[in-house]
């Protein structure tokens, strides 16, 4: 069965310190959401998590939630990889149930390869999903997210 025909509802959470890009996918539809905080303009960073906990929350009514693991070795220092772990705990709480997945493990699951690059990972979603690389405009962070959410349908056997 192709990705097209499912019916199940999955989400795909892709983080940034002060970012959440989210897609949904149900049936053949995707449906892609972004926020970003420093439109905010907010010096205290509870500020900011808690403007992520209530927009993921108002915007996540149904589904499964698979978000991607804040990875330590990508981080270019500690202060980015705790942000990340911030952001990724709030989202965690906000929408649930949900699942951190390891960046190599959603690659894998979808791609084929735990290790591919990001060019990797986008051509694969315009070979396999054309219409929905489009949709994301060549945004890696939705790129991303869709394919995580892609990954949720993979994990509940329906990929």
């Amino acid at each position: 069965m192709g990705y097209g025909a499912l019916k199940m509802i999955s989400w795909g959470f892709d983080l940034g310190v002060r970012s959440v890009y989210a897609a949904r996918i149900e049936g053949g539809n995707l449906s892609l959401h972004c926020l970003n905080t420093i439109r905010i303009h907010t010096h205290e960073r509870w500020e900011e998590l808690y403007a992520i906990a209530c927009w993921v929350r108002d915007l996540y009514p149904d589904g499964p939630a698979y978000i991607e693991e804040p990875p330590l070795a990508g981080s270019r220092n500690l202060q980015v990889f705790l942000h990340l772990a911030q952001v990724s705990g709030v989202v965690s709480a906000a929408a649930r149930p949900s699942t951190l997945v390891p960046v190599s493990s959603w690659k894998l699951g979808t791609v084929g390869r735990g290790n591919a690059t990001k060019d990797l990972v986008a051509d694969w979603l315009r070979a396999r999903h054309s219409g929905w690389h489009a949709q994301c405009g060549g945004d890696q962070n939705l790129i991303d997210a869709t394919c995580l959410a892609l990954y949720g349908h993979v994990i509940m056997g329906q990929g």
